[in-house]
C-alpha cells in the first residue's frame, strides 16, 4: 500500500470521526505527506476505536517549518498519527506497528503521534519495535509522545528519543509497560534490561510482563524467535516472498557480533512453510571462499548459528523453488552517530539485521559499561551498510 497526499490527515484512513477499525494489517506500506497528523492506518481519528490492526513499512511526514523558520505543530505515528476524544472514546487495543516512522517537526510516537485527553482514552496490550526520527526536529517516544490519557499492558522496544513515551501529565495513568531503548535519557515506562529478545518467543507461556492480560487463545498468538501477532492474518513466509520477488528477497534474517573488533561469527535465520524439509544456506566471502549446510524447517522456521568468516559478502537461502538472497555489508568498525557513555567510549557493538514480515532492518547497538543500550539504526533495505 502506497499513499501520499497533502490532505490534513493522510494514511490508509485519512481522518474518522466515531468510527470502529479492526481487524485490519497493512504490511510494507509507504505513506508520506506534509500534514499536522500523518499514521500509516489512520491520519486523524476524533472518538475512534482501533482494535486488533497492524502496520509495518514507513511513514514519513514530511510537513516544512513555517515560513520564518519557526516550529510547526504536527503529529507522526506508525499505526495512528492523532486521535481525540470528541466525540466518544478514542482507544487503540491489541494492536502494533513495525513501521518506521519519521515525523516531521514534533510528536512522533512507533504506534501513535498523539492520543489527547478525554474520559478514558487509552493504549493497551499493543506495542511498537520501528525506528523513530525526525525529518526536520523536535519530540518523540518509543509507543507516544507526550499522553494525557492511558498506557496499560503495552511495550515498546523502538528506537527513539525516549522510551515508552516522551512525556507524562497529571491525567495520564500508566502501568504495566515498558521499554528497552532511549537515545536521550527516559520519560516514562519501566525500563526492561532484557531487549528486544524479552519480548519474542513464549511470552505468555513463560509468564512474562506485560502479557499476563493478553488472550493467546483467541486474539494473540506466539511466534518462535520473533514478537507475537495477531491471529487471523495471512502473513508472508520465505517461499511466497521469494517466489514473488526472485532472489533479492529479504526474508532471512542475519545478525553479527562485534565485541571491539570484528568476530565473524554469524546467525543466520528465517521462515520457511513446509515443515520436516530441509533448507540449504550457502555463504560467500570476498576472497572467492564458501561455505554451506543444511537446516530442517520446524515450525516454520530455521536457523543456523555457525556461519563463520570475517569476509562472508552474501548468504542465499534455498527451500524448494524459492530462493533468497542477502548481501552483507560485513560491519568492521562502528561509524554511526557518536554515542557518549558517560564521558567514555562504548565497550562493545552489536551489529543487526533482522526481518520483520518481509523487511529487512539494519541496527548498530552500541553498549556501555553500565550495560544500558543506546541503539542507531539505519535504513530499511536488501543490503545494510553501516
Amino acid at each position: 500500500m502506497s499513499v501520499e497526499s497533502t490532505l490534513d490527515g493522510i494514511g490508509l484512513i485519512g481522518t474518522s470521526t466515531g468510527a470502529e477499525i479492526y481487524d485490519v494489517g497493512l504490511i510494507n506500506a509507504n505513506v508520506k505527506g506534509p500534514s499536522t497528523r500523518v499514521g500509516i492506518l489512520l491520519g486523524f481519528g476524533k472518538g475512534t476505536k482501533v482494535v486488533r490492526c497492524f502496520s509495518t513499512g514507513e511513514v514519513s511526514n514530511t510537513l516544512p517549518k513555517n515560513a520564518n523558520n519557526s516550529w510547526t505543530w504536527s503529529a507522526t505515528g506508525g499505526l495512528v498519527g492523532y486521535l481525540q476524544p470528541n466525540p466518544g472514546l478514542s482507544i487503540i487495543l491489541d494492536s502494533f506497528s513495525h513501521a518506521r516512522v519519521k515525523g516531521a517537526t514534533d510528536y512522533t510516537g512507533g504506534l501513535i503521534g498523539v492520543l489527547e485527553a478525554g474520559g478514558s482514552n487509552k493504549v493497551e496490550r499493543s506495542f511498537s519495535t520501528g525506528e523513530v526520527s525526525m525529518n526536520i526536529e523536535g519530540r518523540n517516544g518509543g509507543l507516544t509522545t507526550y499522553t494525557w490519557s492511558e498506557i496499560h499492558d503495552s511495550f515498546s522496544t523502538s528506537i527513539a528519543q525516549k522510551g515508552l513515551c516522551h512525556g507524562v501529565f497529571p491525567s495520564t495513568s500508566l502501568t504495566n509497560s515498558y521499554f528497552t531503548q532511549a537515545t536521550s535519557g527516559t520519560a516514562c515506562g519501566t525500563y526492561e534490561p532484557g531487549g528486544a529478545e524479552y519480548f519474542k518467543g513464549a511470552v505468555y507461556s513463560e509468564g512474562k510482563h506485560p502479557f499476563q492480560s493478553w488472550d493467546f487463545s483467541l486474539i494473540w498468538e506466539e511466534v518462535d524467535g520473533n514478537y507475537p501477532r495477531l491471529k487471523g492474518f495471512n502473513y508472508p513466509t520465505t517461499s511466497a516472498l521469494a517466489s514473488a520477488q526472485g532472489e533479492n528477497d529479504s526474508s532471512v534474517s542475519i545478525s553479527a557480533i562485534n565485541n571491539g573488533s570484528f568476530a565473524g561469527y554469524w546467525k543466520v535465520a528465517g521462515y520457511c512453510d513446509n515443515d520436516n524439509s530441509l533448507v540449504k544456506i550457502t555463504y560467500t566471502s570476498s576472497n572467492g571462499g564458501k561455505g554451506s549446510a543444511f537446516l530442517p524447517c520446524v515450525d516454520g522456521n530455521w536457523i543456523y548459528n555457525e556461519m563463520y568468516g570475517t569476509s562472508i559478502t552474501q548468504v542465499t537461502a534455498e527451500h524448494g523453488s524459492a530462493s533468497a538472497t542477502l548481501l552483507l555489508s560485513n560491519p568492521t568498525f562502528w561509524d554511526g552517530p557518536s554515542i557518549n557513555c558517560d564521558g567514555n567510549s562504548p565497550y562493545s557493538w552489536r551489529h543487526e539485521m533482522t526481518d520483520v514480515f518481509g523487511q529487512l532492518e539494519c541496527h548498530a547497538i552500541a553498549y556501555c559499561s553500565s550495560g544500558r543500550p543506546y541503539v542507531y539504526a539505519d535504513s530499511i533495505s536488501t543490503q545494510c551498510d553501516y
